[in-house]
């Protein structure tokens, strides 16, 4: 019996495994193969002359610094920790990689603050020395290039130890491109790239500018769809590309550099669509939705963006404030009135080879009444391989529905996705919205989830359908922590924010179980809420909310 057990908990991981590999890129798995095998880098004499802006840098304000506490300490992810603690070998890989971004060090700095990033920056290239070590990974590479690099444009003094690392590091960063992951990863080591490239004069930072500028030209057509989203899907790194966008074309206005020109001509024009589809999915507090992996105070915010877009003379074009909106390539679809900012998921989880930053969230909504959040999906609070980090994947911790006990699509590890769900019969109308999935068409069960919003002034009728042959069925709906939860009947629950009935949620013929659970606002951070849970006695389920 136990030989049968093991032997099928084997059978289940190999499948896991070859449902996950079938949809990566051969470029991926070779590149995963190839950066197993140890390799030999070291330093050898590089030009490090400046290469001198023909315009000033623009200095942009991105409330990084208040990460510094003191003098010695940081606080990053709500973890604190030493400034100069890089291999930080109590923390997790997450962390670590922050401490070694340097973000506080392009923020715009007084006098003092820029001693003392100077000097922790001269500290870190004393103690790094060894290539193999994480602060050496690609990513943080990369965004240790472009901080440090900020930091000298923004007028900080730099000496020629600084200028002859960060030279190091792009020729490091040129033999170590994330051609496993693609992605944020990818963009932001060809960011980097063009950083190094304009930044230091001589025949290797020529090739650097030239192999992140092939980088960007490809990933550009590749990562920003027609209707202005990023293709992974997740508001958080949506606001990252922005962000890197604009500094790319802050970074072409101080050099003007034939190479860099077609791109950024490319990415004025596109920042417009991209702000403006970080603003539907968005709610009134103008901060973001959680969808696939995004958690706040990682990227810079919406109206931090607005602010930076228009000082680089990028003019927005406001769109109608109230309509319903079809972001059809990203499949999402939004809903706003006066009283009601409806936000649904009725898209593929991410494009099929990078996953990565996906959630079993298809079907599921996020809803803001008036100016307050009421139904939130549960964030994220970390990327460890942990049972936290799963069940924040799971489609258990979305505003949708969970049939027999499984995921939409298969979440697994940190980053992992085997089989997934696809979307159908995607219809968007007028304060209508309705589509399915066949997320649940594995192991031989033909079972299909279709759901219908209709909206109105004061009201949100939800219809969902289960159909084929399944055991069980289960709808979540998570409520923000703010919102207090009175329950006057089994079918029925209101939602009360500062002593004021909000709304009612009403399942007839079903009982709403209220359950404690945990919403994950920021990494690092878990704030207790409750979940609205209403098991299937049927097919259909039949729910209203209805605003007082």
């Amino acid at each position: 019996m136990k030989k049968n057990v093991r032997r099928a908990i084997s059978m289940k991981k190999v499948l896991l495994y070859l449902n996950t590999i079938r949809y990566l890129r051969f470029s991926q798995i070779f590149y995963r193969i190839f950066y197993k095998f140890p390799r030999i880098h070291s330093y050898k004499t590089i030009n490090t002359n400046l290469n001198k802006p023909k315009n000033n840098w623009f200095v942009f304000k991105n409330n990084k610094k208040k990460e510094l506490i003191d003098n010695k300490n940081i606080l990053l992810l709500n973890q604190q920790g030493q400034i100069d603690d890089w291999k930080a070998i109590n923390k997790s890989l997450l962390w670590r990689y922050h401490i070694n971004y340097f973000d506080y060090a392009s923020d715009d700095l007084s006098h003092e603050e820029s001693q003392i990033v100077g000097s922790y920056i001269r500290k870190w290239i004393k103690t790094n020395i060894d290539f193999n070590d994480s602060p050496w990974d690609p990513y943080p590479t990369s965004l240790r290039i472009i901080n440090w690099i900020k930091f000298a444009l923004n007028g900080n003094d730099i000496s020629q130890t600084i200028i002859n690392s960060i030279a190091h590091q792009a020729s490091h960063l040129s033999k170590n491109i994330e051609y496993h992951l693609y992605g944020n990863h990818l963009f932001r080591n060809g960011k980097a790239l063009c950083f190094a490239g304009l930044f230091i004069e001589g025949k290797e930072s020529k090739k650097w500018l030239k192999a992140g500028v092939k980088i960007l030209e490809k990933e550009i057509k590749e990562q920003i769809l027609d209707d202005g989203g990023n293709f992974e899907l997740s508001p958080m790194y949506h606001s990252n590309m922005i962000e890197d966008a604009l500094d790319l074309i802050n970074l072409n206005l101080a050099y003007k550099n034939s190479n860099l020109d077609l791109i950024t001509e490319d990415l004025v024009n596109i920042v417009p669509k991209l702000l403006n589809w970080l603003d539907k999915m968005c709610h009134p507090d103008k901060d973001i939705s959680f969808f696939n992996d995004s958690s706040f105070n990682i990227a810079l915010s919406y109206e931090q963006l607005l602010r930076y877009s228009s000082s680089l003379g990028i003019k927005i074009t406001p769109e109608n404030k109230f309509g319903t909106f079809h972001l059809e390539d990203s499949g999402y679809a939004i809903t706003r009135n006066k009283n009601i900012n409806l936000i649904c998921d009725l898209g593929s989880i991410g494009p099929d080879y990078m996953t990565g930053h996906s959630h079993a969230d298809c079907l599921s909504f996020e809803l803001s009444i008036k100016d307050k959040r009421v139904f939130v999906n549960s964030g994220i609070s970390e990327y460890e391989n942990s049972e936290k980090r799963i069940n924040q994947r799971k489609t258990q911790a979305h505003n949708t529905i969970s049939i027999n006990e499984l995921d939409s699509s298969e979440v697994w590890q940190s980053f992992k996705v085997a089989r997934r769900a696809y979307p159908k019969s995607v219809e968007v109308e007028d304060n209508l919205i309705v589509a399915s999935h066949d997320g649940y068409k594995r192991n031989f069960k033909n079972i299909t989830h279709s759901r219908k919003w209709v909206v109105t002034q004061d009201s949100i009728n939800i219809e969902d359908m289960v159909m084929g042959n399944f055991k069980s069925a289960e709808a979540f709906f998570h409520i923000h922590p703010n919102i207090i939860i009175k329950q006057p009947n089994p079918e029925s629950a209101d939602l009360i924010s500062d002593n004021n009935l909000i709304c009612t949620i009403l399942c007839p013929d079903h009982i709403i179980k209220i359950k404690d659970s945990l919403w994950f606002p920021e990494f690092g951070k878990e704030l207790l809420n409750k979940t609205l849970c209403v098991e299937l006695n049927a097919n259909k389920l039949e729910s209203s909310i209805k605003l007082s």
